[in-house]
Formats: C-alpha cells, structure tokens, sequence
C-alpha cells in the first residue's frame, strides 16, 4: 500500500512539472497569439523541458519560450546568458523585463523552421 502511494505522488508530481497543450493555447492567448495560425505559418512546438532534442536547436530559431506562468516572446528578451554554443542546451539563463528566467524553468520553445 506504501509503494502505491508513493507511485501515485510521483506521478502527481511529475503531471504537474509538465505543460499541457490548453494551456501553452492559455498562455499564448494572453499575448495575442494563437497556436494553430502559429503552426500553420510552420513554426514548430517542442514541448517539455530544455533537454533531448531541444538542446541542439540554435537560440537563433526560438521565436518563443513558454513557463508555467507565461510566454515570453524574442522581441521580449533582453538577454541570453549561453554557457557554451549559442544552442538552446547552453542557455544557462533568460533576462527579460528585469527578470530571469532559468532553462530549467521553460516548458516549452516555439521555434522557425
């Protein structure tokens, strides 16, 4: 019963790191965006944290980056603190609006082809 339990509040906790797809929409919409013209103008969404194959897109194509709380558009940024090539597997950090934003902290990237 102990394991089971402890099964269900890792899953808990790992459902609610993750960013569903209504709410990247939710959180586009605040900024006047919509998600499916975005798409179709042939920007791609990777979901989930800045690791796997996101690390090897060039910052160059991030158009937006998206937290739990909001989207953060390129022209929006203010800074971009790389700790190796300008890659999005180096970002160490975002600044933008007087704050930081921490890789680990971005859910998802919206990026150019």
């Amino acid at each position: 019963m102990k394991t089971l339990i402890a099964l269900f509040v890792l899953l808990f906790a790992f459902s609610s790191q993750a960013l569903t797809r209504s709410q990247l929409e939710a959180l586009l919409k605040e900024k006047g965006i919509n998600l499916m013209e975005v798409e179709m103008q042939g920007m791609r969404v990777l979901m989930g944290e800045v690791s796997g194959h996101i690390n090897a897109v060039p910052f160059a194509k991030v158009q937006i980056l998206v937290t739990e709380q909001e989207a953060i558009l390129k022209r929006e940024i203010d800074s971009v603190d790389f700790s190796g090539a300008q890659n999005m597997g180096a970002v160490s950090s975002v600044r933008y609006n007087g704050q930081y934003v921490m890789k680990k902290d971005i859910k998802a990237t919206i990026v150019s082809q």
